[in-house]
């Protein structure tokens, strides 16, 4: 029984080394996998962080340049200036409003035309109004000068017409002297 006891310790005693042996394998793979692992986590995170950066980058320019442009036109708008650049279509809410914009210029710039265009013609309009004014003016004046006449004639006539009356009494006084006579 010593000897089977003895033979049975021996083979446990080699398979604790064995096992033991497995363990500290086994913990050394465990302990390379987790650093390696560590080193994977690392290098990942480090590439997330990077690639976020990039597109955090990438997405502000593609959202600031369109918007700065907008805000460009229309601050040229507010001072009375209709700039002739073209927005263009982003494909995205900012390009809905670059569309938009770009509207509202092609419909402020024929406005602007019209209104233009209607100037000129009041201003012919105005040039030919004074024109007319002016000749109606110097037909008044001329007319003015002609009552004047008249009416100095007719002052004249009555005047003669007056002194003819005068010279009629003192005839028609003289006539009665004389019948009377």
């Amino acid at each position: 029984i010593i000897l089977l006891t003895n033979k049975i310790m021996n083979e446990l005693s080699n398979l604790k080394k064995n096992m033991d042996s497995s363990v500290n394998n086994g913990n050394i793979n465990i302990t390379k996998s987790y650093s390696s692992f560590q080193a994977f986590i690392v290098i990942m995170l480090i590439l997330i962080i990077g690639i976020s950066i990039a597109s955090a980058i990438f997405t502000s320019r593609s959202i600031l340049h369109p918007v700065e442009k907008l805000k460009n036109v229309l601050a040229a708008i507010s001072k009375g200036e209709i700039p002739e650049i073209e927005l263009i279509d982003t494909g995205d809410e900012i390009g809905e409003m670059s569309i938009a914009l770009n509207n509202v210029m092609k419909e402020l710039r024929k406005i602007i035309s019209e209104i233009k265009n209607s100037a000129n013609i009041l201003s012919k309009l105005s040039r030919i109004l004074t024109e007319k004014i002016e000749r109606i003016a110097e037909g008044a004046n001329e007319q003015a000068s002609s009552v004047e006449e008249v009416s100095a004639s007719i002052e004249q006539i009555l005047a003669n017409i007056e002194q003819n009356t005068e010279n009629s009494n003192i005839a028609a006084q003289i006539v009665n002297q004389a019948v009377k006579r």
